[in-house]
């Protein structure tokens, strides 16, 4: 063991300048960030100018980063290389898997542990506690290892930097040209479910082969048979690429399944919204969009209910049936308000498709398209609707409660805000202001990480709900706004918007002066699984409001038709 942590003290001392100027590329990256989450200006072009430009240089450094790394990685294997007449180490003490292990620990440190310590001030300030400080560096360790682990094993094969850089162009190149014709023929028309699947499977085959080529040339140093255990994992990958059969997305998407607590929620279809589609080149003017509003009773507090498919079958009493299938879509807002504590629905200005009584039940809507003779039978004659609902499941929790003040902040768990400026317009009509905040966002999309790792802390990037509220939470109103700049460092977004506010939206008669106590008040949402309904109704009628113009001149179908 000493003889291995020898090697790795060796390495230290040679790499210490270039991994000195690579550590110092990424902080270099996390001061820039810092600056363009403090950067302020009246102006947004002046604004956007700027920090466009800063923005710019950040991804120049993320580059020089990324190549200088892939470099270290194969430096730090040919310090000691495998390949040609300079293979000293042979004469010494030490076995091929004894070297490896002190690469491996090495590279731990180097392309591991570094970069963590690097990020930890930039995390701590964008507020992460402990759990987020994890997941992140988990992630973070991640990324560097799978772009480690391409550099070490093309690194083993090739005995200087020129062969190494030709070796990994040519094995790009080649990659290109073969899996570039299989996703034109082979994955286009696939289902979600079998195309993940083939793409998770290739980037294992790729991984356990680079493995495989790895520990064969430490143990053996047979160039040849190296060489021919890639070439083998090369042909498996587009194999895996192409032809793979299976569908294995419900065990790679940890989010597909019904989270616990769910089991009573009951879903109950409303009347039918019948209107005209969307005026497009791309639409078909002989469909007609159905919304078919469905209230889902017992979810708990907190939770809502965003996007999905649905399926389902119309049955009319003279043997018609017609099968359709389309997207469903909800609103976060009802439950927004709820977890923020509002006593008052926020505005009069829901979604118009999502009919039901929201104050009893949250809602979701199926958009699907009808063909016009379908829905003139519908109109003179109500079907029975079967359908099935896969709906996507997400929890909702305040992350910040900021005032209406320059230079105020809160935040938790990533989700840090800061208020840079406040504009009153007293003298308009409306009383309204003008919000420019400053935010972090942690992004920690950890689904690529193994269930243990992660257990009931996996999330991936939140969708989130800003809302002004008032002090005693009587008064609460949605706001518009707009993303000024957006940029990524270290599994944290950052981001400037402005946000308008016009009390005279408001559905209750305006009170302007309850701004002055007012606070910013933001939800972040996080997927946590998916439910599946099925749904019944005998008679599926026509909303006395429908949207939809007369449809003259078009005859019903036939049953059977």
């Amino acid at each position: 063991m000493n003889l291995t942590w020898h090697i790795v003290k060796k390495d230290i001392r040679r790499f210490r300048l270039p991994l000195a100027l690579w550590v110092g590329l990424i902080l270099a990256q996390t001061i820039l960030c810092f600056v363009l989450f403090r950067w302020a200006d009246e102006e947004v072009m002046v604004l956007r100018t700027g920090i466009n430009g800063l923005d710019a240089l950040h991804e120049i450094l993320w580059g020089m980063q990324l190549v200088l790394g892939f470099f270290l990685v194969a430096g730090l294997v040919q310090e000691d290389p495998l390949v040609g007449q300079q293979t000293w180490w042979v004469t010494r003490p030490i076995t091929g898997l004894r070297l490896l292990s002190a690469k491996l620990i090495s590279a731990v440190l180097f392309f591991g542990l570094l970069p963590v310590l690097a990020l930890l001030p930039w995390w701590l300030f964008c507020g992460y506690g402990a759990s987020e400080v994890l997941r992140a560096s988990l992630q973070i360790m991640l990324g560097q290892a799978i772009v480690s682990v391409l550099a070490f094993g093309v690194a083993t094969l090739t005995a200087n930097y020129s062969r190494f850089t030709v070796a990994f162009l040519l094995l790009v190149f080649a990659w290109i040209c073969c899996s570039g014709p299989l996703f034109a023929y082979r994955m286009s028309g696939l289902s979600w479910g079998l195309g993940m699947t083939r793409m998770q499977l290739t980037i294992l085959v790729a991984i356990a082969t680079v493995l495989a080529v790895i520990i064969h040339q430490y143990r053996t140093r047979a160039l040849p048979k190296s060489w021919a255990i890639l070439a083998t994992g090369f042909v498996l990958m587009l194999l895996s690429l192409g032809f793979a059969p299976w569908d294995w997305s419900r065990a790679i998407d940890w989010r597909s399944g019904e989270p616990a607590g769910l089991a009573k929620v009951v879903a109950t279809p409303g009347p039918v919204d019948l209107h005209e589609r969307r005026k497009s080149p791309y639409d078909d003017e002989s469909m007609v969009t159905m919304l078919v509003g469905t209230r889902l009773e017992g979810l708990p507090r907190g939770i809502a209910i965003n996007g999905g498919r649905a399926a389902g079958t119309l049955r009319w009493t003279d043997g018609t049936n017609l099968e359709r299938q389309g997207w469903t879509f909800s609103y976060f807002g009802p439950v927004a308000w709820e977890l923020m504590g509002a006593s008052v629905r926020a505005t009069k200005y829901l979604v118009d498709s999502q009919r039901g009584d929201l104050s009893v039940a949250p809602s979701v809507a199926a958009d699907i398209g009808l063909p016009r003779s379908y829905a003139v039978k519908l109109r003179e004659r109500a079907p029975a609707w079967d359908a099935h609902f896969k709906l996507n499941v997400y929890a909702g929790e305040v992350v910040a409660e900021v005032p209406l003040k320059p230079g105020a902040r809160d935040g938790r768990a990533g989700h840090r805000i800061e208020v840079r400026e406040v504009l009153r317009f007293k003298d308009r009509k409306d009383k309204g202001l003008t919000l420019t905040i400053a935010e972090t966002e942690p992004v920690l999309d950890s689904d690529y990480l193994p269930g243990f790792l992660t257990t009931t802390s996996r999330r991936g990037t939140p969708n989130t709900f800003y809302a002004l509220v008032s002090k005693d939470r009587s008064k609460i109103a949605m706001v518009g706004e707009e993303r000024l700049i957006y940029t990524m460092m270290g599994t944290v977004g950052i981001e400037q918007r402005r946000i308008d506010f016009a009390p005279g939206l408001l559905a209750y008669p305006a009170q302007p002066d309850w701004l002055d106590d007012a606070v910013l008040m933001k939800v972040a949402f996080y997927r946590i699984g998916s439910i599946s309904r099925a749904v019944h109704t005998d008679g599926l009628e026509e909303l006395e409001s429908s949207r939809a113009k007369p449809i003259p001149g078009v005859p019903a179908p036939a049953p059977n038709h």
